[in-house]
């Protein structure tokens, strides 16, 4: 089916269980976690075009976490805790076209917003409603744009730069660090 037109709607739901986790750390925290359950819903679609040399696909997400596992730090040693109601949504683009002399073009495109909906922790002995906030290491835009050269024989080549946003080093989001770019290269 290489080279055949089409467009495909694509939609998925999922419900998931997973049971109670242990704590094994060194901090006083050591107990029976609570299990964590999720609901996750995705729709999108894929288009192929212009006989195969053009392909984009675009999706939105939601997911529903309750009692997700998530690490930090009591008497400072690291432990796991619970981190109550949180919410990850989005949406994705990337698109890849097949340019003359067997150079291939991509770029792709994801905005991320992972929050905290319901989740009070303690910091110095106060409890902190964390509604609201970002979920701590996970950035909201990422990016990235390349070539790749593969021919059926001789030299193959790639070059890559990848984005990263900004992201809260924190659950407070009080440390926030900034966007980098990083830059991949190959030759085979």
């Amino acid at each position: 089916e290489q080279g055949t037109d089409h467009a495909r709607l694509f939609a998925n739901y999922r419900n998931t269980f997973k049971p109670a986790a242990f704590d094994f750390s060194l901090a006083e925290n050591e107990g029976v976690l609570d299990p964590e359950t999720s609901r996750s819903y995705e729709g999108g679609l894929k288009v192929r075009a212009m006989q195969g040399r053009v392909e984009v696909e675009a999706s939105a997400f939601q997911m529903d976490f309750e009692n997700l596992v998530t690490a930090t730090v009591i008497n400072n040693q690291p432990a796991l805790i619970n981190s109550g109601k949180t919410r990850f949504k989005g949406y994705e683009l990337g698109t890849d076209v097949r340019l003359p002399y067997s150079l291939l073009a991509r770029v792709t495109y994801s905005f991320h917003d992972g929050k905290f909906v319901d989740f009070v922790q303690a910091f110095d002995g106060v409890p902190t409603q964390l509604a609201g906030k970002r979920f701590e290491m996970s950035a909201r835009h990422l990016a990235s744009g390349g070539l790749v050269l593969s021919p059926d024989h001789g030299i193959t080549a790639s070059i890559t730069a990848n984005y990263t946003g900004d992201r809260y080093l924190n659950k407070r989001n009080s440390a926030l660090a900034p966007s980098f770019t990083t830059v991949d290269a190959g030759v085979g």
